[in-house]
C-alpha cells in the first residue's frame, strides 16, 4: 500500500510540471505563439527527463561531492573516475555511493598522507569484500590494500588505496 501511494506521489510530481507546461502551451497557442508554447512544453519535458535520469544515474559531480562531504578533503584534480555505483535513496533518505578513481602519483600520496594524519579516521587491516562491479579493482592476488574509514557512525566511509600508487576506492553511506 505504501509503495502504491509513493508511486502515485512520484507520478504527480512528474505530471504536474508537464501539465502546467501544457496549459501554458495551450494558452500561447491560442494567442498565436504556438512555437514559443512548443519550446516551453519541450523544455519542461526534457528537463523532467534529465532530472529523472540523473536521479537514477548520478553524474560524476555527485560522486566527487560525496567524496568531499565524507572525507572533508578536496577531490584530487588529476583524478578520473573509472567505475561508479550508488543505491537509490530509500524511504528514510539512506543511500550508499561508491567509486573507483585513478589519480597521479602526487595526488595519490597527498591523499594518503592527509587521510593518515586525520584523527577522525582509523586504519583497518581486515580483508574488504568487493561487490561484483568492483572485482576488477581487486583482481590481482598480489595487490595490497590500505583500508581507511571514518569513526563517525552517521557518515561512515571507506577509502582503499591500491598499492600501485594510482587506484583508490571510495565508498560512503549516508545513513
Amino acid at each position: 500500500m505504501f509503495f502504491l501511494l509513493f508511486g502515485l506521489f512520484l507520478l504527480l510530481l512528474i505530471l504536474v510540471p508537464i501539465g502546467i507546461a501544457y496549459l501554458i502551451f495551450r494558452f500561447l497557442s491560442k494567442k498565436g505563439y504556438k512555437k514559443i508554447g512548443l519550446i516551453v512544453l519541450f523544455s519542461v519535458i526534457v528537463g523532467m527527463i534529465y532530472i529523472i535520469y540523473t536521479a537514477i544515474y548520478p553524474t560524476d559531480s555527485f560522486y566527487k561531492d560525496e567524496f568531499e562531504n565524507f572525507t572533508e578533503i578536496e577531490f584530487p584534480k588529476s583524478a578520473k573516475i573509472v567505475w561508479k555505483d550508488s543505491s537509490y535513496p530509500d524511504i528514510h533518505g539512506d543511500y550508499q555511493a561508491g567509486m573507483i578513481f585513478i589519480a597521479d602519483s602526487a595526488d595519490y600520496e597527498n591523499l594518503l598522507n592527509r587521510i593518515k594524519n586525520n584523527s577522525k579516521v582509523s586504519t583497518d587491516t581486515i580483508n574488504y569484500r568487493f561487490e561484483e562491479g568492483e572485482i576488477t579493482f581487486a583482481k590481482e592476488n598480489s595487490t595490497r590494500f590500505s583500508s581507511v574509514w571514518s569513526d563517525d557512525e552517521r557518515l561512515p566511509f571507506t577509502l582503499i588505496f591500491r598499492s600501485d600508487g594510482h587506484y583508490i576506492y571510495f565508498s560512503g553511506a549516508n545513513l
